[in-house]
């Protein structure tokens, strides 16, 4: 994501960071049950360019998230991102205890939120989010609805400055 200058925004507002993200046709390993890739979000202060040298400080399960169930519900909010794939299968493992059929997104779109309070005033505020895959090895073969990384879909992100 590009920069974001809030040197403007030093007294009077609540800074936030959107997203939109949707994980599709990702199918658990068939080995463990565990998700092929995961998806987090970071946040630096000083990228330049860069990415290497940069300092970025992961903010995953500092978002809050709601899930579209017709519509973002309030109330229904969590912290962090939903496990990728479908969580309603039943008879899989859940290998490290991070799959919940409440938190069930497959093919659905999420909203998170950041609360930026911590970076009000900065001038060079950098969001990044990376998807990486689990397994071991070269590559895996998707087979009998197994073993496919699928993919993420990232959709309006935005920083939204709000009097207070």
């Amino acid at each position: 994501m590009n920069a974001q200058d809030l040197s403007a925004y030093e007294l009077g507002f609540d800074l936030e960071m959107e997203i939109l993200t949707m994980n599709r046709y990702i199918e658990y390993m068939d080995t463990d049950g565990s998700s092929p890739c995961l998806m987090e979000v970071y946040v630096s202060t000083d990228y330049s360019g860069d990415f290497e040298n940069a300092t970025w400080t992961e903010i995953t399960n500092q978002l809050e998230s709601n899930i579209d169930k017709g519509g973002f519900i309030e109330g229904n909010e969590f912290a962090g991102l939903p496990y990728p794939g479908d969580q309603n299968l039943v008879g899989l493992p859940n290998p490290d205890g991070l799959k919940d059929p409440a938190k069930n997104a497959d093919g659905k779109w999420v909203r998170s939120t950041f609360n930026m309070v911590d970076y009000i005033g900065m001038s060079n505020v950098t969001f990044a989010v990376r998807v990486y895959t689990t397994f071991p090895g070269e590559s895996i073969a998707y087979t009998g609805g197994r073993n496919r990384i699928g993919r993420f879909l990232i959709s309006d992100f935005n920083v939204k400055g709000r009097e207070q």
